[in-house]
């Protein structure tokens, strides 16, 4: 129980991180559900600091360069060690961003292996 407890102040300090990262830029409108879902996810696991990707991809959509916001979120999940399980994390984050897609574990894991980036 307390371990929940610990994850939810978790989650709920990189979301407060993430919404003001994406207030202070003023891309409160320029982001959709799914992408936000994709940040926020990518925000928990890798921060929200001036170096980590949810930064890069967010400073890319102020400059309106939504290539290269894509492409950040999609070498992420290129450039990920597919025996750490990360890379079906990182795919799910860019089809959510990128596409607009919500996936399972299992979906993005059959994708992978269908896309020959993974075993």
């Amino acid at each position: 129980m307390m371990l929940l407890f610990f994850l939810a102040i978790d989650l709920v300090n990189t979301q407060n991180s993430l919404n003001q990262k994406i207030e202070n830029m003023d891309l409160g409108n320029k982001i959709t559900r799914n992408q936000y879902f994709a940040l926020a996810d990518m925000a928990f696991n890798a921060g929200t600091d001036k170096y980590s990707i949810v930064t890069s991809v967010l400073n890319a959509l102020k400059t309106g360069d939504v290539e290269t916001a894509n492409n950040t979120i999609k070498n992420a999940y290129l450039n990920a060690d597919p025996k750490k399980g990360l890379m079906e994390r990182r795919y799910f984050e860019a089809q959510a961003f990128i596409n607009g897609r919500l996936l399972t574990p299992e979906q993005a894991n059959k994708e992978l292996i269908e896309l020959g980036l993974k075993k």
